[in-house]
């Protein structure tokens, strides 16, 4: 499922740096991943390939005149790269709120205010190699980054370029006073 012919970068949004992450795998054998406040959808999906199949399950933006829009209006988007072009041309930063949908019947994204993405799927699916090439297109040193998340699993960290580890925090709201946006 991820690209095999290279990640598109430079991104505009690539300005940003990705510092806040968790992850944690669930009972069911589940894993979630969430690279929180600057990652957008669209850097997430440039990560598939382009022919993988998607289905949304929740599109809600800004339109034009401040409309309010919902899935319904969206046209009928079948692959990863049909959905990343319909961002680049619909979606200015800040328009898109919620955004849900299924990659290749397995693994799911979710982004709220399209600045912070969560990946949930099977353990052992592609997932990992997922948050693996993220975090690297984001100029961090994944596999440090990645095994501090397995350490403190089910626990925010915050984190500098290239593998820094700032801190580790039991909630969301404990890291966020501890690292205020600026």
């Amino acid at each position: 499922m991820l690209r095999t012919d290279g990640l598109l970068i430079p991104l505009d949004e690539d300005q940003f740096l990705l510092d806040r992450v968790w992850k944690d795998l669930n009972e069911s054998g589940v894993v979630t991943y969430y690279f929180g406040w600057r990652t957008s959808v669209a850097q997430a999906l440039r990560m598939v390939d382009p022919s993988s199949p998607i289905e949304l399950t929740r599109l809600e933006w800004w339109g034009e005149d401040s409309k309010w829009l919902g899935l319904e209006e969206a046209p009928s988007m079948k692959s990863t790269g049909e959905v990343v072009q319909w961002l680049v041309t619909h979606c200015d930063r800040g328009d898109l709120i919620n955004f849900e949908c299924r990659i290749g019947n397995e693994v799911e994204l979710d982004s709220h205010d399209d600045t912070e993405v969560s990946l949930q799927g099977p353990e052992g699916s592609w997932i990992h190699d997922w948050a693996e090439a993220l975090l690297a297109s984001r100029g961090f040193k994944a596999k440090v980054i990645l095994d501090a998340l397995e350490e403190s699993a089910g626990k925010y960290l915050a984190i500098g370029r290239p593998d820094v580890v700032l801190g580790v925090y039991d909630t969301f709201d404990d890291l966020h006073k501890a690292h205020r946006e600026r």
